[in-house]
């Protein structure tokens, strides 16, 4: 399924880390195999998804995530440009007299050696022999409101027409949410001819998460923890200077759900300690909402093209 859908590039890459936040995912949901599941109401099922993605209770939710960022040509072998790891704060707000959740975003991250999974500040790009300066993330401060009646509309309805994909395996449960778009690029080829992907960007990613059946069952559990695997094809990073080239990015990242943000790998907390120290201790780390492609905009100076 694809949507036409107008947000910030980065932004809408890691949309779906942590939240589905912009799931538009197919699938059915009988194909959880287990009685218990399938007497429950789409109510239930709502409340079901809410405690997996977030929390049923006000209280932050903590994703951490880790993996490799690629890059692909045509007719040529993909090739990794760096490692990157992030961790996302998503802040819940429960109403469950209303059935309303909300759920405020943010997120920071580093792109990483490739050995040592350590910050970097350049890397050798192999596709094109350049040194490129690297560009970390940091967006975030949206708001989304999750009701029952968005539930119903976008998934385990009775229609045919599901869009989350539940199986089991045991007492092991996996979600899987698949999400695609296009959007036209805030870099146009005419100001930025090297950091664009082109006038139009599109984007496709799925994310499964993995847990066990009965937690999600268990009324006394409020928040169910998870083990995430997430993989996507996205138009280049600005940074990468790939000068529209035809091709794409692809990330593949394993995460999870934390305990606390404690939790995180020492790195990931070293980094945050320098790049945002109030991330954890204030409501909002920062004012508004914040664009990866914006902070670029503002950053960086339009690199002219080579002379051939």
């Amino acid at each position: 399924m694809t949507a036409n859908i107008s947000l910030y590039r980065r932004d809408l890459l890691f949309a779906g880390l942590g939240g589905g936040t912009l799931a538009l995912s197919t699938g059915s949901a009988k194909a959880l195999h287990s009685p218990a599941w399938e007497s429950l109401s789409e109510r239930e099922r709502f409340h079901i998804y809410i405690k997996l993605v977030g929390s049923l209770d006000t209280s932050d939710v903590y994703i951490w995530f880790k993996g490799v960022l690629w890059g692909a040509l045509p007719q040529r072998l993909p090739v990794p440009f760096c490692g990157f790891q992030g961790l996302a704060r998503h802040r819940w707000t429960a109403n469950e007299k209303e059935g309303v959740f909300l759920q405020k975003s943010f997120d920071v991250g580093f792109f990483s050696d490739l050995e040592t999974g350590l910050p970097i500040r350049e890397i050798s790009n192999p596709l094109t022999g350049e040194t490129n300066q690297v560009f970390h993330n940091k967006y975030g401060g949206f708001e989304r409101k999750h009701n029952f009646a968005e539930f119903i509309e976008r998934g385990d309805d009775k229609s045919g027409k599901t869009k989350r994909d539940w199986r089991t395996a045991g007492n092991q449960a996996c979600l899987n949410e698949i999400s695609s778009g296009q959007f036209t690029s805030k870099l146009q080829p005419e100001k930025w001819p090297r950091e664009t992907s082109g006038p139009l960007n599109f984007y496709a990613g799925e994310t499964s998460y993995s847990t066990q059946l009965d937690h999600l069952l268990d009324p006394n559990v409020r928040q169910a923890d998870f083990a995430m695997f997430w993989s996507s094809f996205s138009p280049w990073e600005p940074w990468l200077l790939m000068d529209a080239a035809p091709g794409n990015a692809q990330w593949r990242a394993t995460g999870m759900k934390l305990n606390s943000y404690k939790d995180a790998p020492r790195e990931m907390l070293e980094f945050i300690e320098k790049d945002q120290p109030n991330y954890f201790d204030d409501a909002d780390p920062w004012p508004g909402v914040l664009s990866n492609t914006d902070r670029f905009i503002e950053a960086r100076s339009p690199q002219k093209l080579a002379v051939s």
